[in-house]
């Protein structure tokens, strides 16, 4: 098996926790508008069906809409960490591969040649990490995004390095070939 010449994860903290923010601010607005939309209702909206002869109790649904969001949220937050937390890309001398898992499941193995790289830029995003965009050609998709890396300006350089690296051995390899051929090919008589 080949061993990688270097391997990068995503900053799945810094994510992590900006999710986090994000997601109780969005559990505290979605909390207001519930304690809005409770003093809009009377109490006893229950009572006009007794007056049709419908016995229903009153259940107070409020607390179980906040324990379901909360639940929601914890949920899409242990997710999150388990997802981004195994993340991996690896450089090998003549590709990237790409490991996700979603959630606690094994995911997809990505591939990509340094062949098929034709640029490589980054992004520099909140909190004081960058995405990393491969550009590709002759592949499926036209571009490739590492999220959250950390110092993303020499995480570019680097790998235009490897690429760099590729293409000189490559095309060193391919001018021997060809040197090769034209002697075999002369006729000795």
């Amino acid at each position: 098996m080949e061993t990688a010449i270097a391997e990068v994860k995503p900053n799945f903290k810094k994510l992590f926790m900006l999710n986090t923010i994000i997601l109780v601010f969005a559990l505290i607005a979605f909390i207001g508008i519930l304690f809005y939309l409770r003093t809009l209702i009377p109490s006893g909206t229950m009572n006009i069906l007794k007056g049709i002869g419908m016995n229903i109790p009153e259940i107070n649904i409020f607390p179980i809409l906040v324990g379901i969001v909360v639940l929601f949220g914890i949920i899409i937050t242990v997710s999150n960490y388990f997802s981004l937390g195994s993340a991996a890309y690896h450089f090998y001398k003549d590709k990237m591969v790409c490991y996700k898992n979603i959630f606690i499941f094994k995911g997809k193995e990505i591939m990509i040649p340094y062949s098929n790289i034709s640029r490589v830029t980054y992004q520099t995003k909140f909190p004081d990490t960058s995405d990393v965009i491969l550009e590709l050609s002759g592949l499926k998709d036209k571009e490739f995004k590492m999220e959250y890396i950390d110092d993303g300006q020499q995480m570019a350089i680097s790998i235009q390095n490897f690429i760099n690296n590729f293409k000189s051995r490559y095309y060193t390899a391919q001018a021997q070939n060809a040197r090769f051929e034209n002697i075999l090919n002369k006729d000795i008589f």
